[in-house]
């Protein structure tokens, strides 16, 4: 096993094709500064297991670059969705959210178990305290240093989290407060509409 840190192929793939769905222009210039080998990892049936980070972080640097922030979100976001309508995961959540509960509180706790699973060599997600309901503050730590060469993969991290919302049916926002490339580290605060 490489020490590369990685992401699941399927997840990487997921985002293309929902940002080909929205964007079909920019997935396609974005798709060309990419490894042949990678292309054929994203399109491929059944997927490698895991997918480089820093084979497919050019491309999301691109991808952000032409989107700008928000609209990148918003793809990560779509993209997340549709990553947990994959069977494997559908079913892991449906048992989660029973045992746990479906709010966004409760996601947010299960994910930051599930990051260490979910990736590989990419650091870890702690959950910080918080007093006020219908909010949380998670901290990012010893991410790689590749992800701190830019804001896109933390704009893309936060859409996947935004994503909870849509599977509770709740109104919520988050922002990045820390983001910091010395330390490796990244703060996010999460608020929504209520702690179900």
């Amino acid at each position: 096993m490489s020490d590369q840190p990685a992401i699941p192929t399927a997840v990487a793939r997921n985002f293309t094709l929902t940002l080909g769905e929205q964007h079909p222009a920019v997935e396609e210039a974005a798709r060309s500064l990419l490894d042949a080998r990678v292309v054929a990892a994203l399109q491929s049936e059944p997927h490698e297991a895991w997918l480089p980070i820093a084979a497919h972080m050019r491309y999301q640097q691109h991808v952000y670059e032409r989107l700008g922030g928000e609209a990148f979100r918003r793809v990560w976001r779509r993209s997340m969705g549709r990553t947990f309508e994959l069977p494997i995961l559908a079913t892991l959540l449906d048992a989660a959210t029973r045992l746990f509960g479906a709010g966004p509180l409760a996601l947010t706790k299960i994910s930051m178990r599930a990051w260490v699973v979910a990736s590989r060599n990419a650091g870890r997600v702690e959950l910080e305290p918080v007093h006020e309901p219908g909010s949380a503050v998670l901290r990012l730590l010893d991410f790689p240093p590749l992800l701190f060469e830019s804001r896109a993969f933390f704009e893309g991290f936060a859409g996947c989290y935004e994503a909870f919302y849509d599977v509770c049916g709740a109104d919520g926002t988050l922002h990045i407060v820390d983001f910091d490339p010395e330390t490796r580290s990244a703060r996010f605060v999460l608020r929504w509409n209520d702690e179900s």
